[in-house]
């Protein structure tokens, strides 16, 4: 008999509360385990493809990064109408201006104020800081402008870093929570800017929507009215723009009936194969919104099997958990129904305007989005997130989810970006919001699994 694999993103059911304390069966309770041992050895080609040989004559073979990467490059350049070829060069840019921003945010955490990729391919980043840049930003910015066909700008004097700016939305939504408002979420953005999003009343009817939107220049020094009559005195209100909706806010996208569950009405996604950092045990993880999820959908022809709940987070992190089985879960992923594959890194920094992609689990697409801000506050309503805010959220520009793919993976090529949380309406849109893959260490102890 065949040992059965667990791939990273299959649909999985949820059926009644949380196993907080299930206990795993012991590995004689699956026979298969011994009876094919070549199944736990690392088979590789040199091109990186794992062999037909490690998954079974019923599974397929993942992609190559090449190909992963084109056919991501592809999605990219139609949906915002790009060259193909300037395509992939912006996309190789982006990683290497990722690489530079993390190594600027490590060096200086206390100045760094945020990061915007280059919206178009051939137009120039943006790294913003607090006070007076250093000379070892602009050396650094100066090398890597060298070194690269890409222009980076520097934009110093800013009032707050990024860690000033996720303080300061706590302080907002502590101020306005204790006003009586309930479920306040922000959102950052480079140049001292916070977006709020508060649901319309009486008192402060719906926001019309301001002319010229996509145009529209935010003044890090502008007062809104409703930041000056909600927020305390002592808080310096300047760059926070209210926004107020009669549009839901926050959505956590679970309980949706549909594909691949086998029995109940409810679902969501499962993300990637994690392991966790102490001991190596390996698992998957989801959204910690998804209640009560005890089993897998597996691969035809596999038996579904059961899942066993070993933590959950949601809050500074974002919101995320992981559950493990009796089964050997590989690293690998669907990024659409047909596609497989391997994850062989993790992003590890994210800049507004990166480009990342989804897999709707629910509609069989897969859809690549810009990020709209890189530190969302959202409200959850179910499980372990409800009413509870997570934190520290990717949001990205456009919807492209529905209800069940919550857990389900963002990534772009072979790398792993996050965890799907749900939408949140920021700015007059709504948005995909996920957890960054960089987080489960903090958020669970277990990383995202790598060949």
């Amino acid at each position: 008999m065949m040992k059965k694999l667990l791939h990273g993103t299959m649909a999985v059911v949820l059926l009644g509360p949380i196993l907080l304390s299930a206990e795993e069966p012991g590995p004689s309770s699956d026979p298969s385990r011994a009876d094919c041992p070549c199944l736990f050895e690392a088979i590789q080609e040199e091109t990186g493809e794992v062999k037909e040989s490690d998954h079974g004559e019923s599974h397929p073979s993942p992609n190559t990064k090449e190909k992963a990467f084109e056919i991501d490059s592809r999605l990219t350049a139609e949906k915002f109408g790009w060259d193909i070829q300037e395509t992939r060069e912006h996309m190789r840019n982006q990683k290497r201006f990722g690489i530079l921003v993390s190594e600027l945010q490590k060096k200086g955490s206390e100045v760094f104020a945020g990061s915007a990729m280059a919206r178009n391919p051939g137009e120039e980043a943006t790294i913003w800081i607090k006070g007076e840049a250093l000379p070892y930003v602009k050396e650094m910015a100066e090398r890597f402008m060298r070194e690269n066909k890409m222009r980076v700008r520097i934009v110093d004097g800013m009032r707050f870093s990024e860690l000033d700016q996720e303080k300061r939305m706590d302080q907002i939504a502590e101020a306005l929570e204790r006003r009586g408002f309930q479920g306040v979420g922000a959102a950052m953005l480079p140049g001292d800017i916070i977006q709020v999003s508060m649901l319309a009343s009486d008192r402060f009817p719906e926001t019309p929507i301001p002319k010229n939107l996509a145009e529209l220049r935010l003044d890090r020094d502008y007062l809104d009215p409703a930041a000056e009559k909600l927020l305390p005195d002592q808080m310096d209100k300047r760059g926070i723009y209210f926004a107020f909706t009669t549009q839901p806010i926050d959505v956590d996208e679970h309980a949706r009936g549909g594909r691949q569950v086998y029995s109940g009405t409810s679902q969501c996604t499962s993300g990637f194969s994690v392991e966790r950092i102490s001991d190596s045990k390996n698992g998957i993880a989801t959204a910690a919104h998804c209640t009560g999820m005890s089993n897998f959908n597996a691969e035809s022809p596999e038996a579904d099997f059961d899942l066993f709940h070993r933590g959950e987070h949601c809050g500074s992190h974002g919101d995320v958990e992981w559950k493990s089985s009796n089964h050997f879960e590989l690293a690998e992923y669907w990024a659409s129904p047909t596609d497989l594959r391997d994850v062989d890194s993790r992003e590890t920094w994210y800049s507004v305007n990166n480009v990342y992609c989804v897999f709707s689990r629910m509609t069989g697409t897969r859809t690549c989005d810009r990020v709209y801000s890189t530190s969302v506050s959202q409200t959850g309503s179910s499980g372990a997130c409800n009413g509870v805010k997570a934190k520290r959220l990717v949001a990205m520009d456009e919807d492209n989810t529905v209800g069940g793919d919550s857990g389900g993976p963002w990534s772009y090529s072979t790398e792993a970006a996050g965890i799907h949380k749900g939408d949140k309406w920021i700015w007059f849109g709504t948005r995909n919001t996920f957890t960054k893959a960089s987080r489960l260490d903090e958020a669970l102890g277990v990383r995202i699994r790598t060949k």
